[in-house]
């Protein structure tokens, strides 16, 4: 595929990266665990919706809504 715009491009090549990074990985928790470790330089974006993800997944298994409420407000805060 070829993009003119320059930023157009840059912004296509950083999602196609980081969709095969996460392809790379059997669950997102491991590709979040590579990134951080890594020091991979990616959007705030993208590691702020992997980490509401990964946050939302662990939480729904509780039992009440207090602790999802929770996470979400503690991941608002920290976006």
């Amino acid at each position: 595929m070829l993009i003119a715009d320059a930023d157009a491009r840059e912004n296509w090549q950083l999602m196609i990266n980081y969709r095969d990074h996460l392809a790379r990985h059997r669950t997102l928790e491991a590709a979040y665990i590579d990134l951080v470790r890594r020091g991979v330089k990616v959007p705030h974006l993208f590691v702020n919706q992997l980490v509401h993800v990964i946050l939302r997944n662990a939480l729904d298994a509780a039992k009440t809504i207090c602790p999802a409420r929770g996470g979400i407000v503690f991941s608002a805060r920290n976006a």
